[in-house]
């Protein structure tokens, strides 16, 4: 063994990365969930970017649709956070992006289209409130939590 490589660190586990859908009007209570896992140390990352920073008015909105479509395919977590009465089309896009690459989803809620998805094993259903618990679920699934 080299000197190189008995000096290297152990890599550190990736953190569990989660896509937030949602109406952007609760964005703030997004940014307290991120400031909760922060607080908690668990390792866990929010991809999804318009949580961090609100789109602009003079934004394309079709663009910033399609990134969180793709960000909702790319995290290990989708939360998806809908009311019965929501038009929800982008959340449902999300949702989809995140069935079809084989993630998990929580959902936030209930909606007549979305409420179809029950018997699906990748999909589990949460009160509106509960984002923290299904983070947490998801990492002690994972075995990132004791």
């Amino acid at each position: 063994m080299s000197a190189a490589t008995a000096l290297r660190p152990a890599e550190a586990p990736a953190p569990l990365t989660v896509a937030i859908a949602s109406k952007a009007s609760l964005r703030p209570a997004w940014q307290q969930l991120v400031g909760a896992l922060k607080h908690k140390g668990w390792p866990v990352q929010v991809i999804s970017n318009w949580v961090h920073e609100l789109p602009g008015p003079a934004s394309n909105w079709n663009e910033e649709w399609r990134a969180s479509i793709d960000e909702a395919g790319r995290g290990d977590l989708l939360i998806a956070r809908v009311c019965v009465d929501d038009r929800a089309d982008v959340v449902i896009a999300q949702v989809g992006a995140a069935l079809g690459a084989g993630k998990r989803v929580a959902i936030l809620g209930t909606h007549p289209l979305l409420d179809r998805l029950g018997a699906d094993p990748l999909v589990d259903f949460w009160v509106p409130g509960a984002g923290l618990e299904a983070v947490e679920d998801a990492l002690r699934t994972r075995r990132m939590l004791p």
